[in-house]
């Protein structure tokens, strides 16, 4: 338990350096660099939480296409089945098969994207929090 306890404590101590560190250069390049290139900053973060939320919509898009183009397969598929057509069923349930794994994963990639609390705040008012968002990433904090 102790242990536990000392980890937690140097952990926050890392933490609280890190977090330090990170206003501190964050403070320096405003006073060296201006307003302008922080302004230009949160413009590119809030450009970036836009964007991540357009390929987001864009991949929803392409997980509808993909329903649809699953629908027809299965339905080709029944009648295949209907006609007696084995060779081709096969090849179809082949792709049915490998239609639902794309669209699964492209279903995930667009809601890591849309779900993204960061992103839509970003979008509209706050890009600081990508900001600080990225500068914990990049620092491992996240």
């Amino acid at each position: 338990m102790e242990t536990t306890a000392k980890t937690v404590t140097d952990t926050t101590a890392a933490l609280e350096s890190t977090i330090s560190q990170v206003a501190a250069m964050l403070k320096e390049a405003a006073t060296k660099y201006g307003p302008d290139a922080v302004d230009l900053a949160m413009v590119v973060y809030q450009i970036e939480a836009i964007q991540q939320i357009v390929s987001g919509l864009f991949l929803l898009l392409l997980v509808h296409l993909t329903v649809k183009a699953l629908r027809y397969l299965i339905d080709s598929t029944a009648e295949g089945w209907r006609k007696d057509e084995a060779p081709t069923v096969s090849g179809r349930i082949a792709g049915l098969i490998v239609g639902v794994i794309f669209g699964i994963c492209i279903a995930i990639y667009a809601a890591d994207r849309l779900l993204s609390v960061t992103n839509w705040v970003a979008a509209f008012g706050y890009p600081e929090l990508m900001m600080a968002k990225r500068t914990l990433e990049a620092a491992g904090l996240m």
